[in-house]
């Protein structure tokens, strides 16, 4: 629809598409955007905030293309600024003023990029393929340890994405049988007997199964072990960096009692990183301000906190270890004050302390500190 309405232009001809704005952040935009970019973008209009359609909940915007040559072209942006076309590319798209994309470049040019940080790795947690097998509450779990003390060796505490708020792990008393691929399940009977229970929609489906039989996604494993292969499931019993994926502020946590992560929980692990150091940084006004421009908005206010999206964030590792220790010090501040459940006063000094270290370290200026702090929420 889109390529066809510019063919049919005219040299100089124009067209305007309102559609959702989707195109201009999410990754299946990119031949679109790649498209508009070869014409004179006109004009752009981000309806955000607006419900332009009675029944579609959708973020609209409204797009004017020029059939003309891209040289120098200025984009007239919500009907209240301008801005040049030469600053969007094919990756996702930000309409924003002069000012605001000149901090965006600064930051997003120092440090390494996550990416190319070999000793920092992001992980997703453990898909089950039936968490309601896998996945027991506190009760079951001494059932299966009472009849079997062995048990104990492969059932491990849980957490889910919707566990995790910033700097704190809400555990819910919940834990998952990790019988893992390989297992030797008869040297868990009494957990092979539970699974046993639910066989037929643990195996995984075949070729030749009615749609109607429920099991669970094709695969070489065997029905009472988990869907995923996990080989980094060592990296759930070490000190480390947990998040959930879909948030509206960063929601970056520090877990040294050994949780087992949900598929819904993701994982930054490192041999030689400081991670208390990293964590300051992920819960960092600077780095949350910044990732608006490389993640996908799910609304005004939701963004998802995606590996290939994360991998873009320039961290500055290197650093005295004066800088990091004193980092690292607010850090256990707000670890201590969560633990003894102290008042949210405390914890957000400490966060004003490490917010203002950060812009040192990033060297933001003033007036820069103040655009940060103007258009985080």
């Amino acid at each position: 629809m889109f390529e066809k309405g510019i063919k049919l232009l005219k040299e100089k001809g124009c067209v305007s598409y309102i559609t959702s704005k989707s195109y201009t952040r999410a990754a299946y935009g990119e031949k679109l955007r790649k498209l508009f970019l070869k014409y004179q973008i006109i004009s752009y209009v981000d309806y955000t905030k607006e419900k332009v359609f009675e029944d579609v909940s959708v973020d609209t915007s409204v797009i004017l293309i020029k059939k003309e040559n891209t040289e120098k072209n200025i984009i007239k942006v919500n009907k209240s600024f301008e801005m040049k076309q030469n600053r969007l590319t094919e990756i996702p798209w930000t309409f924003d003023k002069e000012e605001i994309l000149n901090l965006r470049d600064k930051i997003l040019s120092q440090g390494e990029l996550i990416k190319n940080i070999e000793d920092l790795k992001i992980n997703r947690g453990v898909l089950t393929g039936k968490n309601k097998v896998f996945i027991i509450d506190k009760n079951l779990k001494n059932q299966l340890i009472k009849e079997d003390s062995k048990n104990k060796e492969i059932i491990k505490p849980l957490i889910r994405g919707r566990d995790i708020s910033q700097w704190k792990i809400n555990y819910q008393d919940l834990y998952i049988i990790f019988s893992k691929r390989n297992i030797n399940i008869n040297d868990y009977p009494t957990i092979k007997d539970y699974l046993s229970e639910y066989k037929e929609e643990l195996t995984p489906r075949r070729d030749d199964d009615p749609k109607n039989i429920k099991r669970r996604k094709k695969g070489s494993y065997k029905w009472y072990e988990l869907q995923d292969a996990v080989e980094f499931y060592e990296d759930f019993e070490k000190p480390k960096i947990v998040y959930s994926e879909i948030v509206q502020k960063p929601q970056f946590a520090f877990d040294n009692k050994n949780y087992y992560p949900e598929a819904t929980t993701f994982l930054l692990t490192s041999n030689n990183i400081n991670l208390k150091y990293v964590l300051a940084l992920m819960n960092s006004n600077v780095l949350f301000w910044v990732f608006r421009f490389l993640c996908t908005t799910l609304s005004e206010k939701g963004i998802r906190y995606k590996k290939k999206f994360i991998q873009e964030l320039p961290l500055i590792i290197d650093v005295s270890s004066k800088t990091e220790e004193k980092i690292c010090v607010h850090v256990d501040n707000i670890l201590k004050y969560i633990e003894e459940d102290d008042e949210e006063i405390n914890i957000k000094e400490e966060e004003n302390i490490l917010n203002n270290l950060i812009y040192e370290i990033y060297n933001i200026t003033p007036e820069e500190k103040d655009i940060i702090e103007k258009n985080l929420f």
